[in-house]
């Protein structure tokens, strides 16, 4: 009769917390963490359900199917996920599908139909075109499975080509479902960089402020401040007609602050320039 096989993480003991810096990954809005360097083609076609870990240089391919992700699934550095090949009269793609609680390793590539719950994929592991891994199913690392090939539920495949070569216990489902609990929660975003984006203003940065924009353009103006001043105070009067006197006694000399000045009384229209004296 045969044993179960040992699993390297069977009594899991809480690891140091793993902090990455908030600019290196995307928080969803289901509080999944995907990685900003990665590769993912028909990001419409490509659904994560939720709170699971998509790590660094990892390819997806969602232009040629729908690739689909459940709960609490962790996606190693530099794995590559291709929908498995159709043939027929005409090339096609099927859909993949990757069970909750379940774990691929680093730098595999996963071309298979279905991977179930609860599953263990090492890394290095090459799942090839149209292989199915059921529930509760283990691929050792740096296993190569052949095309079509089926891992049974509670089975743990190893070699090239990959073959059985021992059972899971019963409770292998309620261990990978703490395993990856633990894993997303020792996965961490940096909240250094939080406190450094609100950070409050010092008293240097009061003084660095710049000169308010109204005074700067009063500046810039030069020789007509005064035609500013002007218009500041006839704009809280009502427009009408100058009188006789204001009209007499108005210079006749060319200036500036003429043609400004007549926009208190009404719209401005620039008039003509003055003529050269004789």
């Amino acid at each position: 009769m045969s044993t179960f096989v040992d699993i390297p993480f069977d009594k899991p003991v809480k690891g140091p917390d793993q902090k990455v810096a908030k600019s290196a990954f995307y928080l969803t809005g289901s509080s999944s963490r995907i990685t900003q360097n990665g590769k993912f083609v028909g990001l419409k076609k490509i659904q994560v359900t939720g709170k699971s870990i998509i790590e660094h240089n990892t390819t997806m391919r969602g232009d040629l199917a729908k690739i689909k992700i459940g709960y609490y699934v962790v996606i190693g550095e530099g794995t590559t996920l291709k929908p498995a090949e159709k043939f027929g009269d005409e090339l096609s793609f099927i859909e993949m599908t990757i069970g909750d609680y379940t774990v691929i390793g680093r730098h595999c590539v996963i071309r298979a139909w279905q991977i179930g719950c609860c599953c263990w994929i090492g890394e290095g592991s090459v799942i090839n075109n149209k292989c199915v891994v059921e529930d509760c199913g283990m691929v050792l690392e740096n296993t190569v499975l052949a095309p079509a090939t089926v891992v049974p539920p509670y089975t743990v495949f190893a070699g090239n080509p990959g073959r059985c070569i021992g059972r899971l216990p019963p409770t292998f489902d309620m261990i990978m479902n703490e395993h990856t609990h633990m894993f997303y929660q020792a996965f961490k975003v940096d909240e250094s960089e939080k406190s450094s984006l609100a950070r409050k203003p010092s008293d240097k940065d009061a003084h660095a402020k710049s000169p308010d924009p109204r005074a700067r353009s009063i500046k810039y103006s030069g020789h007509g401040t005064a035609a500013h001043g002007s218009m500041s105070t006839a704009s809280q009067r009502r427009p009408g007609p100058p009188s006789a006197s204001a009209s007499a006694n108005a210079p006749k000399s060319s200036s500036s602050a003429s043609p400004q000045a007549s926009n208190a009384l009404g719209k401005y229209t620039p008039g003509p320039t003055n003529p050269a004296p004789k």
